[in-house]
């Protein structure tokens, strides 16, 4: 133990080790042989370069002598003292606790040579050829074990394979059950549940907000105006009045005027023509046309709301229509006239008049927008049923109405 490093510790502990510096042991004791010496400890020095086993003085029963280069008496060395009582003894061929062997050769600190007759050189080679052959050992036991679990796997590799289809049936009824034409008859369901409700309650809704007759007209807004008040008449070739203008119809004279009727209008010119006339002078049918103003104070609101209360009014008047039995809508919609905002209302007003052949008239309402701010322009325009000339007559009126 000349030569200083961590020995297993003399004290008999295991797995620790001691640091021996060339000449006593020291305090420190750790788990690793490999470390740094301890703080204050003198370094291991450099390997002898004489080798021991050459030395007659050390090894009696070698039978080796010195040789005629070597000197007769070999170096000095220090003699370590001899380790305490308690200094376990170390066995022939009994290794160190931990395996220097790799180590050494890294100028790591070889552990003393054992005092039996055996070398610490032959101590290595034993412990590399052991090393050799356990490695060996395990490279075959791996290779068996491999090999055995390999052949295994392979045939509970089939097995798992005929296992696995085998499930796989089993294992497939899920889509059959995913696929559910039979669960999805809800939307069959669906379809049949709102076509019944929706459209029983739409129509029967409809006609109950828009009825044919329309808004309910009242007093003030169908006999509120004075349609002989600042009548305009005629003009040329145009009758006027409410701030509107239209080509005086062909056949329509002013001498029939039917102004008086138009009891919801103010300033009212209405040119008629004779459709129809019986033995009774106060019974006959008129065809007209009227242009007048809408007071706005009589409760006329819009051009299409005033529009469906004058039709209303109209089909409610006993001097328009005596016999009434029933209108008819045929169009609603807006329109404009020289730029200005309007509504244009058709409805077909019958009535049953034992001493009339005609049937009624479709009557045409159109409201337009002036600008004036007290009134709306008012056109009406009726025709008897049937009379298709009329009729014609009465669609290109709308289309050459003017702002005045």
């Amino acid at each position: 133990m000349s030569t200083a490093g961590w020995y297993p510790d003399p004290s008999g502990q295991t797995g620790r080790f001691r640091y021996w510096d060339g000449g006593t042991w020291g305090d420190d004791v750790r788990d690793d042989p490999f470390g740094p010496p301890p703080p204050g400890a003198t370094p291991p020095g450099p390997p002898p370069s004489v080798n021991p086993f050459d030395d007659p003085t050390r090894y009696p029963d070698s039978g080796a002598g010195p040789t005629s280069a070597a000197p007769a008496t070999p170096p000095a060395q220090p003699t370590p003292p001899a380790p305490p009582a308690f200094q376990p003894a170390y066995p022939p061929q009994q290794p160190p606790a931990q395996p220097f062997q790799p180590y050494q050769q890294q100028g790591w600190p070889t552990p003393p040579p054992s005092s039996s007759g055996g070398g610490g050189g032959g101590r290595r080679v034993a412990l590399v050829v052991g090393a050799v052959v356990l490695t060996l050992l395990l490279g075959v036991a791996s290779f068996l074990v491999t090999r055995a679990l390999t052949d295994d796997g392979g045939d509970d590799g089939a097995g798992e394979t005929s296992a696995s289809d085998d499930a796989t049936p089993t294992a497939d009824p899920t889509p059959t059950e995913q696929p559910t034409p039979t669960d999805q008859p809800t939307p069959t369901e669906q379809p049949t549940e709102q076509p019944t409700e929706q459209p029983t309650e739409q129509p029967t809704e409809q006609p109950t907000e828009q009825p044919t007759e329309g808004a309910e007209p009242t007093a003030q807004q169908c006999e509120g105006g004075d349609p002989t008040a600042g009548a305009t008449g005629q003009v040329g070739r145009r009758i006027a009045g409410g701030g509107l203008s239209v080509p005086a119809p062909s056949g329509y004279s002013t001498a029939l005027d039917q102004a008086a009727a138009f009891t919801f209008a103010d300033g009212v010119t209405a040119p008629a023509r004779r459709v129809e006339q019986t033995d009774d002078p106060s019974v006959g049918w008129v065809a007209v046309t009227a242009l007048g103003a809408l007071p706005k104070d009589n409760g006329f609101t819009s051009p299409q709301q005033a529009a469906e209360a004058v039709m209303a009014c109209m089909a409610a008047s006993k001097t328009f229509y005596d016999f009434f039995s029933g209108r008819r809508d045929l169009g609603s919609q807006a329109t404009t006239v020289d730029g200005a905002d309007a509504w244009e209302l058709t409805a077909q007003i019958r009535v049953d008049n034992p001493q009339l052949e005609v049937e009624g008239d479709v009557a045409k309402v159109v409201v337009v927008d002036t600008g004036d701010p007290a009134a709306y322009g008012l056109l009406v325009s009726v025709v008897p049923i049937g009379d298709r000339a009329l009729v014609r007559q009465q669609d290109a009126l709308v289309g050459r109405l003017r702002l005045r």
